[in-house]
């Protein structure tokens, strides 16, 4: 399956089918939500580790307003060829249907690929540089019962010997 956006694969996983742009989509303001939002962490603002082909990659300063990082008692790989994820960088923990989002994924440079997979649907990070994968696009509509839950999305790295790293996020969508 050839896909650009994480929310894609959460969304046709549920029936919805709408196509994903891999492009820098213009802000648009959203409504408050309904429902209490899910505790985030303050928003980070990171820049660009190195210039990249048009629409592969967010702008050269973007807010992420979930970073996850590996808990602070994890211990260092003593094979650097193993696969490692150092960083996984979303737009926000909350995806809005229809809405952006934005994927950055750092890892160490023996990954040459990342996916993401949630109900049983996979979609492939493209490689900017080594060690670093992102993705910019929209969230599609997605059908009205899939919206105000949480979904479990799993995030692998792979070297090309076939081992891999795996961290699973719990994300909404509203």
């Amino acid at each position: 399956m050839t896909a650009r956006t994480l929310a894609l694969v959460l969304v046709a996983a549920l029936g919805g089918v709408a196509a994903a742009r891999a492009q820098v989509p213009q802000p648009t303001p959203q409504p408050v939500p309904s429902f209490p939002p899910m505790p985030s962490p303050a928003p980070v603002v990171t820049a660009s580790p190195s210039p990249a082909p048009t629409g592969t990659m967010p702008p050269a300063e973007t807010t992420y307003r979930y970073v996850w990082t590996p808990t602070a008692n994890a211990t260092p790989l003593a094979d650097t060829g193993a696969p490692h994820i150092r960083e996984v960088d979303l737009s926000d923990r909350v995806l809005v249907t229809p809405g952006e989002i934005r994927v950055r994924v750092l890892t160490n440079p023996a990954v040459q690929s990342v996916t993401a997979a949630a109900l049983g649907r996979n979609l492939e990070i493209p490689r900017v540089t080594p060690g670093v994968f992102a993705l910019d696009g929209e969230v599609p509509k997605a059908p009205w019962f899939a919206i105000g839950h949480n979904y479990d999305v799993n995030i692998t790295a792979a070297v090309p010997d076939g081992r891999t790293s795996t961290v699973t996020l719990t994300l909404g969508l509203r």
